[in-house]
Formats: structure tokens, sequence, C-alpha cells
């Protein structure tokens, strides 16, 4: 058992410290980097990098979670069209967001979450029926 774990280290080590290269052409469109500013425990802006095989492990109160629910709050951005999301389609309105003012950086509403996906796709980002100039932006009421 021993054995096997200090393989395992061995090799998250390798992976974490070497950089290694996606040589494959690109077959299916997939995220490869996501920037955050203002949301939840993050106010600088933070630039993620992903792989087709990415790992995300870190000590409580890291940020991993607002990772994930910042891809959430994407999805539901273009999905759905509203910045103001409480409960997640994708999640089968299971997965509670809390909506803008529980999302923004210390709950100031007048901040604005920047939320910026790049992609890898074969084609052009045409083909999904979307027009990432035509996103909502959410405008708390005052």
């Amino acid at each position: 058992m021993d054995r096997a774990l200090s393989e395992t280290e061995g090799l998250l080590t390798r992976l974490c410290s070497e950089p290694f290269l996606v040589t494959s052409p690109v077959r299916r469109s997939m995220l490869i980097a996501l920037e955050i500013e203002n949301l939840k425990g993050i106010a600088a802006r933070q630039r993620i990098d992903f792989a087709p095989l990415t790992l995300r492990f870190g000590a409580n109160s890291a940020g991993k979670s607002t990772i994930l629910q910042a891809l959430l709050y994407l999805h539901e951005l273009i999905e759905r069209g509203s910045a103001d999301v409480d409960r997640t389609e994708l999640g089968d309105n299971v997965l509670e967001l809390g909506g803008f003012a529980r999302l923004v950086h210390r709950h100031e509403i007048e901040r604005a979450i920047v939320l910026r996906g790049e992609f890898a796709t074969p084609g052009g980002l045409e083909r999904f029926g979307r027009d990432p100039r035509r996103l909502p932006v959410f405008r708390p009421r005052r």
C-alpha cells in the first residue's frame, strides 16, 4: 500500500512540476482558460489554465470551489441569459449559487463580476448560436 501511495505522489509531483504539451488537433471545443474577477473571495483578476485533465487541490478556503462555481455561473449566464442566478439549471435546480449579491466579492453589489473563458474550437464560435457581445450584464437596483 505504501508503495502505491509513493508512486502516486511521484506521478502527481511530476505532473505538477513538468509542463506538457497537448499536440493532438482539437476535435471538439474545450475550455483552455478562465479568468475570474470579483467573485466570492477573488477580488483581483485571476487566470486558471485548463488541460484535457486538470486537477485542483489545495488548502481549505483556497478557492477550489469558487472555480467550480464560476464555471457554473458562466454556464448559466450563457444558457439562461440571467446574471442574477439563484439555482442552476445544470444542477437540476439543486445547486444554489445564491444570486448576484452572494456571488460578488464582499457582497458589494456595485462591483462587476468578470468571467472570461478561452476556448479551443475546431471552428468559429458562430456554430454555438450565441453572440458573446450580447451576454447579459447585471445592473443592481439602486
